[in-house]
């Protein structure tokens, strides 16, 4: 019986979000559905590889997408209010 995958986003392509992305598809229980940084030159390479969608707003990415989890690695940098946001 085969077991559908978790449908995943992941916000911050930095490094530690690279290896969190990578250490859950190795489990097989996840499908990468969209990622979002602010560096277009890594969403558009971690998309392509993935084939998802990729986003450089997060508010954007969680707007368009329907996903079951969601990873959030992103520094301050990339969502300063982030946290703030009730």
């Amino acid at each position: 019986m085969s077991e559908k995958k978790l449908k995943t986003a992941i916000l911050g392509l930095n490094e530690g979000g690279l290896e969190l992305l990578e250490a859950a598809i190795e489990t097989g229980l996840y499908e990468v559905t969209a990622v979002a940084d602010s560096n277009p030159e890594i969403f558009e390479r971690v998309a392509e590889k993935y084939q998802c969608g990729a986003f450089e707003d997060y508010r954007q990415l969680v707007m368009q997408n329907q996903v079951d989890v969601l990873f959030i690695a992103a520094g301050s940098t990339f969502a300063p209010n982030i946290s703030n946001r009730r």
